[in-house]
């Protein structure tokens, strides 16, 4: 339940919202629709409008007061502040709105012409408090409902289509012999595929049931397949004792065959201890793990088919009405409960965006960009939402029709230069809805708010996270960069969900150091995304950084010098680092020593042998996960 700034004051205000809330019918067409909050008959903002009526802002002349305004991503509590101030009436909104962003282009207009634009574009209704004589901005019921019920859905779909996948690892795991001639079996690509379907067959059940729910498919938290998330987010270690004959074969005839001489040496097989399994996205890779704690490939990797797994489960579904026409009544129940949102705009003047997931990226133009070119051209003042959203700033190169164009990008569409039909345009570039405000103001809505509005990160972690990024600008060696660094990929994992950290956070931008900069090849090289590095490597290393945030700050330092002692970290810290790296020292977790190396072998908490690129501003870091004997060397 939201939070009010006067308990007291909006008490029965606060009691009408628990009934609306509580007490509402079930999903229909038309003004039942309305009222519970799902796709009907009439656009979303149509009938927000309708159940939110603005009588409140009447007959107040202080609300005449002019003020213009230009900012670009600034919360909505920011901007009732100015309205305040310029009017000269206490003017808030609800807490749980205060954290919204907004895109405002207003040139000496009313403060009241304002207030009912953003009573539209939040949605809300304005309260007033007749005894105070102040205006409060209230959630709009119907639309949480809409953002709430479109989770839902998505949600146990996802929930579905995730269960089926680990159920599909399974079978896959437990594939019989190839039922081939024997003339066929003998031919060595075959002999190959044969060893691994052995090794994987050969796990016990209980490893395979844990296995199957190693990858927790970050990927998917992205709105469309545009990076792979995936490294150190646990290992389940197979002893040796524990693998069957035929499977342990499996593994020696793989591993041989990364060897130059094809086999490896009676001593080398009997220095293995075990396997590590950990997921990598869409795959399943197994290492060896030898008795000092040290780890190689096996070559064994069990892929999934992509089509296996479904775009269901990112959030850009632009494609759905394409699948619907060629699925049609064999659509799933579930999916066709989401094709209404996505065929539904906030407003009816521009069609739904369909098209490929990556879309948003190919966009000729930030959407900020877009919207305050086209009103400086055509003269109009408008008030839009703000999101944080991918976007790609090229240098300009000659033949490009503005700066920003990239190479790929998709053109636009050429409907005309009246004003109309460049909104129209718009609205199609960015899945967005306008409309012209009775005063004459254009408001602009994302038609996917109700996905978007959640993954934003919160003001109160911005902040924090702002310091800590200002402490790493600061720092004056490599170490205390990477600290700095972790640091901040910590903090986010603590205080931010995965939505948020894959979205909010990484495609956070400083529209002010944007605006700065201007257009050109200054702005193309500018990095104004500052903390995408930082949600990458919380994404990529969620273990290291959970581990990292769980040590005292002279532990983090002997960390980073690779002084650390496995024997010296509490029971608690030794519990995680052992339960989310399998396999790791086991024998040797007394006298080895866990450190950082970003220089030469890079990280050595976990076991897989993978590389990223991690950078903060400038300095570059190639983070390399190795196990901890390693380092001790």
């Amino acid at each position: 339940m939201f939070m009010l700034q006067f308990d007291k004051i909006y008490l029965p205000f606060l009691l009408v919202m628990l009934c609306s809330i509580c007490f509402q019918p079930a999903p229909a067409t038309g003004q039942a629709a309305a009222e519970s909050g799902v796709p009907g008959s009439s656009s979303p903002g149509e009938r927000f409008a309708a159940s939110a009526k603005q009588d409140a802002l009447s007959g107040d002349a202080r609300l005449e007061a002019k003020i213009s305004l230009q900012d670009t991503g600034t919360r909505l509590s920011d901007v009732c502040g100015k309205l305040s101030k310029a009017a000269g009436v206490p003017i808030w909104c609800d807490r749980s709105l205060g954290e919204k962003r907004l895109h405002l282009r207003i040139s000496d207009k009313p403060v009241r012409e304002l207030m009912l634009a953003l009573g539209e574009v939040v949605p809300g209704t304005w309260v007033r408090n007749e005894e105070f004589g102040s205006y409060t901005l209230m959630p709009n019921a119907g639309a949480v409902k809409y953002a709430n019920s479109w989770w839902r859905t998505f949600n146990k779909e996802r929930d579905k289509q995730f269960s089926a996948l680990r159920d599909t690892l399974l079978v896959l795991m437990n594939r019989k012999d190839f039922d081939l001639p024997e003339e066929e079996l003998r031919r060595k690509e075959v002999q190959n595929g044969l060893q691994e379907v052995r090794f994987w067959r050969g796990l016990p059940r209980a490893a395979q049931t844990q296995i199957t729910r190693l990858s927790p498919f970050l990927d998917t938290y992205q709105k469309a397949p545009i990076m792979s998330y995936g490294l150190d987010h646990g290992a389940v270690f197979v002893d040796r004792a524990d693998l069957p004959e035929f499977s342990f074969k499996g593994l020696i005839h793989a591993a041989s065959q990364l060897k130059l001489d094809g086999r490896l040496s009676a001593s080398e097989i009997d220095d293995i201890t075990g396997v590590n399994v950990f997921g990598g996205g869409s795959s399943l890779i197994a290492d060896i793990v030898r008795r000092n704690g040290t780890t190689s490939s096996s070559g064994i990797i069990l892929s999934l088919p992509r089509s296996v797994m479904s775009r269901i489960v990112f959030s850009d579904h632009r494609w759905l009405p394409e699948a619907a026409k060629k699925e049609g009544d064999a659509l799933p129940a579930a999916w066709k409960e989401l094709l209404a949102y996505q065929q539904t705009t906030y407003w009816p003047t521009a069609p739904a965006a369909e098209g490929a997931e990556s879309e948003p990226l190919r966009a000729p133009k930030r959407k900020p960009d877009s919207l305050a070119e086209l009103s400086k051209k055509h003269g109009f003042d408008f008030v839009s939402d703000y999101h944080s959203l991918p976007y790609r700033i090229s240098r300009p190169r000659p033949g490009d029709r503005h700066p920003g164009t990239g190479a790929g990008a998709k053109p636009e569409r050429k409907t005309g230069n009246d004003k109309e039909s460049e909104l129209n345009q718009a609205a199609r570039a960015h899945d967005i809805s306008w409309k012209r405000s009775g005063s004459g103001l254009i408001l602009f809505k994302n038609n996917r708010w109700y996905r978007d509005d959640p993954l934003e990160a919160p003001d109160r972690a911005l902040e924090q996270l702002q310091s800590l990024y200002r402490q790493a600008e600061a720092a004056d060696t490599d170490e205390a960069r990477l600290m700095n660094h972790l640091e901040m990929a910590s903090y986010a994992l603590t205080h931010l969900n995965t939505w948020q950290i894959a979205n909010g956070l990484r495609y956070y931008t400083d529209e002010a150091r944007l605006a700065r900069l201007g257009d050109g090849e200054n702005r193309a090289k500018a990095n104004c995304q500052p903390y995408a590095d930082i949600a990458a490597t919380a994404l990529t290393y969620p273990s290291l950084c959970r581990f990292y945030g769980m040590l005292s700050a002279n532990q983090k330092r002997l960390l980073v010098t690779k002084r650390l002692a496995a024997g010296d970290i509490s029971a608690e810290q030794a519990r995680f680092l052992f339960s989310a790296f399998p396999g790791l020292n086991r024998a040797r977790a007394g006298d080895a020593f866990v450190g950082l190396d970003f220089r030469k072998r890079g990280l050595a908490l976990v076991v897989p042998d993978v590389f990223s690129n991690v950078r903060h501003g400038n300095t570059p870091y190639r983070l390399k996960i190795v196990a901890a004997a390693d380092a001790a060397q």
